[in-house]
């Protein structure tokens, strides 16, 4: 459960890649990925990999909170989601103030690390508007998704990049 811990508040521009438990850092906003796309909200603290390491680290309050999310979905009324494929919760038992869930959109034609480097910038976004200074996202892509470790640290660089250059 490594990851990406940065500071997206400009023009700091601090960095720092570790390999460590991600539900553990004190940061404002922690990124997880999960199936959102298909409208599976909810993950819970028997889900695998980062999912279910953030939920269980999280609290049963965030499961509540996702079941809330995903009835809204169904009724087309999440637009920051249905646009940006984030939803936002509180953090709960975590350190982090905010979890940041998300999904990584493989379009066709599209390589993998650009798809993730355009949902990292996404998530950047969302945190840097909401006034967060401090992030944590893991290596987007390669747990149930199962790309390439090469193609999604190419991806997640490319994401800092992109963003910090915007």
């Amino acid at each position: 459960q490594g990851g990406v811990w940065f500071a997206p508040q400009r023009p700091e521009r601090v960095v720092a890649i570790e390999l460590r438990d991600i539900t553990s850092l004190d940061v404002d906003a922690l990124v997880t990925s999960g199936y959102l796309l298909d409208g599976s909200l909810s993950g819970d603290e028997e889900s695998p990999g980062l999912l279910g390491a953030v939920h269980r680290a999280a609290g049963p309050q965030l499961e509540r909170a996702m079941a809330s999310h995903k009835a809204r979905l169904e009724k087309d009324d999440d637009k920051d989601f249905t646009e940006r494929r984030v939803v936002v919760t509180p953090g709960f038992d975590l350190k982090a103030t905010v979890v940041l869930h998300t999904e990584v959109e493989y379009a066709d034609g599209k390589r993998a690390d650009e798809c993730i480097a355009e949902q990292l910038a996404r998530c950047l976004d969302v945190a840097a508007e909401a006034g967060h200074r401090s992030v944590a996202a893991p290596m987007l892509g390669t747990g149930l998704q199962g790309q390439d470790v090469a193609d999604a640290a190419r991806g997640c660089i490319a994401g800092l990049v992109r963003w910090y250059a915007g």
